[in-house]
């Protein structure tokens, strides 16, 4: 759906976006990356708003900064909300609808029901600039809804949300995702990459440093660390399996290459008799693979 080609793209004589190659289909798919990585350029220039320096951008094969009729079919949701404080939320969706040149008869259906289902259809008369954070959010969400858009792209849509609202937008961004489109989230929040993410693509100084599953990321940087409590003593076992395992207080600190690894570890541990009373991951899932990166590509 939506493709970027050898893309190179910044602002006068700063160069964001290097060398940028990607494919993104239907689902759920998150950019990664701190403060600085190019993130936002990225979704400007899949959005047709900023023109690339070299190569192209397509969504259906259409080129979205050649072919105007392709921007019909992307809608984005920039990280703050473009709602104009003085109108009421209707009013708002009105404005846009009539922009998108939505007929008038079907215009206030398809307003209802953006608003219905993103939860916020009881907003629709409440001035914008009374919002929360996280009902604009929503509320923007919907406007983008209303183009019937195949790609959307939603850029760090939970930042300064309280936890509650962040996770009923993450609920609504995979509900988004279920229906057909490709949704584009950037974030440079490990547990939110982590929570949404099956796709994940690790974006540092405007380059594409990694792409795949939050786990296959990790397993390129080796082994993984976790902590068990376990009665008795372990260090046969360990010895047994060739695993190093350190005494940390009442844990046993061991690297494991994968899931699986762990698995067996627990297993033969049990088989031995010793009782496994917790088993905990170091650090969230992303972050020795993030961390790891950033520091390789100058990021850190």
């Amino acid at each position: 759906m939506l493709a970027f080609d050898g893309v190179d793209a910044g602002y006068g004589p700063l160069l964001v976006l290097r060398e940028v190659t990607a494919e993104f289909g239907p689902g759920l798919h998150v950019v990664l990356g701190p403060n600085g990585a190019g993130k936002t350029t990225l979704l400007r220039v899949g959005a047709g708003v900023l023109p690339p320096r070299s190569g192209r951008v397509r969504i259906l094969d259409q080129d979205v900064h050649r072919d105007p009729d392709a921007k019909r079919h992307v809608a984005y949701l920039p990280h703050r909300p473009a709602l104009h404080p003085g109108l009421t939320v209707q009013e708002n969706l009105e404005f846009w609808a009539r922009i998108l040149g939505m007929p008038s008869g079907i215009r206030r259906a398809r307003i209802e029901g953006a608003l219905e289902r993103l939860g916020v259809l009881d907003l629709a008369p409440r001035y914008a600039g009374t919002l929360s954070r996280g009902q604009a959010q929503r509320v923007a969400a919907a406007r983008a809804l209303l183009q019937g858009a195949r790609v959307l792209l939603m850029d760090e849509p939970t930042t300064g949300m309280d936890p509650e609202a962040a996770r009923t937008m993450r609920a609504i961004m995979r509900e988004m995702a279920r229906s057909g489109c490709a949704l584009l989230v950037s974030t440079h929040n490990l547990y939110e990459a982590s929570e949404l993410g099956e796709d994940v693509l690790l974006l540092g100084a405007g380059r594409v440093l990694a792409r795949g599953t939050a786990e296959a990321l990790r397993s390129r940087l080796g082994p993984r660390r976790v902590a068990l409590r376990v009665g008795g003593d372990p260090q046969p076992v360990f010895e047994r399996l060739g695993i190093e395992g350190t005494r940390e207080g009442s844990r046993w600190v061991v690297e494991v290459g994968g899931d699986e690894e762990v698995g067996r570890l627990v297993r033969v541990l049990v088989g031995a008799g010793l009782e496994v009373w917790e088993v905990t991951g170091l650090g969230s899932l992303l972050e020795e693979v993030y961390f790891g990166l950033m520091e390789d590509s100058g990021d850190a």
